[in-house]
């Protein structure tokens, strides 16, 4: 067992206030800070069950609760809670339980608590489950600073997580369910690993398979690096092993309906959302829309945007007008080269002349997604991911001598894909550039994929928002992947390997109005529908920059509470095809 000594404990003080001297005007708060951090990096060593800090994670929390933040966040909550509406609740619906993870971006623990409060309306009994480290690792701190994220004193989701206004509510920590069966668990794993992370299990549950997408974001698309002979990956593995069997134990003290997660896709909530739907247990999965100030709610995970029976039920009373709305957005979008969230995107290569000169010979268009964005995520294809779907692609162009350009995502060249695994990457791994017909664009050019669009003989998207912009703009495009906008009817939806032949015999680059009409309709219910406007109590200012709206009135509150009741209580009468535990393969 790791002890730490006096000499330890005190010189993170010292080390403190003379960092704290420098700058008098935030000593307080500074000094807290860099006392925790020091103190945290000191103890480093200690394993998640061989010693529990609790004196100084109380200390922690209490700290936390004393930034700006978290005070704001302590009122806005408060104030949000309490502007109910009078309601009769009759049924008692059962437990659900909402996970406040992700708190130090808190707003999508916000989201999660306005569901909570959807839920508690509904006739449900609301456990708020929050999580205060004591574990290898984790998704929520995979970007942060070393000595705020596990194995060190965690304070990434905590510190804000216990600045919630919690009374309506049951609070509980999965800490409370940790238990010596983890330690036995990790070392049987360590002692053979000398298998394919795919195929690891545990109680029969396929963690290493539900960790893929996670993991594949993490390495940021450097396929290779997912593997158990990867020290970061197998911290992964110890961390989401701890909550496997600690949310086992939640499972069987509450016998949930109901259970809600952030995105659905990253850990430890993709986890937690397969074994949830594996017993039955009803899920909804929360994220921001596609729209600035939105949120959009699934049964799935909510990264994917599927909202098949909301669809179905709003597609006929979507009329003229919304068409005519929807037609000046995407057109004004396209004018003005907006990103999906209404900011602008630099286009460098904006004089046509490269544009005549690439069009001189015949084309074939292709947009990749950015391969750990959530966008190349568990989209079935014919082709099993977005790497096969790229390989059969230029294999085929190869084969028949077709031009094919491969337009780079702009976001390849963003801060946040420094160091990343890019397309080019993959083509020249694979050979592909080595051949006259294949050409990639760089994404640091930022060529106008509209422009290319209009002089391709034929446009393919793998999933992302030009399979709706296109479309909608009147362009004919192939879909490999199983997209929201898969099967709408203005996507040519590429269902088998043979498939590939349309995209390379295709004649025709514009839809037919009535296709164009239907793609119109979908852009309005998408943008405008399918999520739930928020912003009079969240405000996005910047890209993952939020502000919660502390003077919000009851009349605003009550607006948003109404419309995230209503959209919860849809979204629990649908009736998923949910896997029995039994079909899970055994180790």
């Amino acid at each position: 067992m790791s002890v730490a000594s006096p000499a330890s404990i005190l010189s993170p003080f010292a080390t403190a206030l003379r960092q704290s001297w420098r700058k008098p005007l935030r000593t307080p708060q500074f000094l807290a800070n860099a006392v925790m951090e020091s103190w945290s990096e000191q103890i480093k060593e200690c394993r998640p069950g061989a010693w529990r800090p609790r004196t100084v994670r109380r200390l922690y929390n209490r700290h936390g609760k004393l930034t700006p933040l978290a005070q704001s966040i302590a009122t806005a909550t408060k104030n949000y809670s309490l502007q109910a509406e009078p309601l009769v609740v009759h049924d008692d619906a059962g437990v659900a339980l909402v996970f406040m993870l992700r708190s130090f971006g808190y707003a999508h623990a916000f989201h999660n608590y306005m569901v909570a409060h959807a839920l508690k309306d509904l006739g449900y009994h609301v456990q708020l489950i929050q999580c205060d480290g004591l574990l290898e690792s984790c998704g929520s701190g995979s970007s942060a600073k070393p000595t705020t994220t596990p194995p060190y004193l965690c304070k990434e989701c905590r510190t804000l997580a216990h600045s919630f206004y919690t009374e309506p509510f049951q609070t509980m920590s999965l800490d409370e369910f940790a238990s010596k069966r983890e330690d036995l668990l990790i070392e049987l794993i360590e002692e053979q690993k000398d298998y394919s992370l795919a195929r690891l299990t545990v109680d029969g549950l396929p963690i290493g398979r539900w960790m893929q997408p996670y993991l594949l974001r993490y390495v940021r698309g450097h396929r290779e690096k997912i593997s158990l002979d990867n020290p970061e990956v197998l911290q992964h593995v110890r961390g989401v092993v701890r909550l496997v069997c600690r949310y086992q134990r939640v499972l069987a003290r509450f016998t949930p309906s109901c259970a809600v997660f952030f995105n659905g896709l990253f850990a430890p909530e993709a986890i937690f959302y397969h074994m949830s739907t594996s017993l039955g247990v009803a899920t909804i999965c929360t994220e921001r829309g596609p729209k600035k100030n939105t949120l959009f709610l699934s049964r799935e995970a909510a990264c994917h945007y599927r909202a098949e029976a909301l669809w179905a039920s709003h597609q006929g009373s979507i009329g003229e007008a919304e068409i005519a709305e929807a037609r000046a957005s995407v057109e004004s979008r396209t004018r003005l080269n907006l990103d999906p969230s209404g900011r602008p995107r630099p286009i460098e290569v904006s004089d046509s002349k490269p544009y005549d000169e690439l069009a001189k010979e015949p084309y074939v268009v292709f947009f990749p997604p950015v391969f750990h964005d959530t966008a190349s995520m568990e989209k079935p294809s014919p082709f099993a991911d977005v790497f096969g779907a790229i390989d059969a692609l230029c294999k085929e162009a190869i084969r028949r001598k077709v031009k094919l350009v491969i337009r780079s995502h702009p976001d390849e060249a963003a801060d946040t894909s420094a160091g990343a695994y890019r397309v080019h990457d993959f083509l020249a791994e694979r050979g592909h550039l080595a051949y006259s017909t294949i050409h990639c664009l760089k994404p640091e050019e930022t060529w106008n994929a509209y422009l290319l669009a209009e002089k391709a003989s034929a446009t393919v998207v793998y999933n992302g928002t030009l399979g709706m912009e296109l479309p909608a703009l009147g362009y004919r495009i192939f879909n490999i992947a199983q997209s929201h906008y898969a099967g709408k009817g203005f996507t040519e939806d590429v269902l088998t390997p043979e498939d590939l032949a349309k995209i390379f015999d295709s004649t025709t680059t514009r839809l037919d109005d009535a296709a164009r009409t239907t793609a119109l309709r979908y852009w309005y219910f998408y943008y405008n529908l399918a999520s739930l406007p928020v912003g009079s109590v969240l405000d996005e200012k910047e890209p993952s920059q939020f502000e919660l709206n502390t003077h919000a009135t009851t009349e605003e509150i009550r607006s948003v509470r109404h419309a995230i009741r209503e959209r919860v209580e849809l979204l629990l009468k649908q009736d998923l095809a949910l896997s029995p535990l039994s079909s899970i393969p055994k180790p």
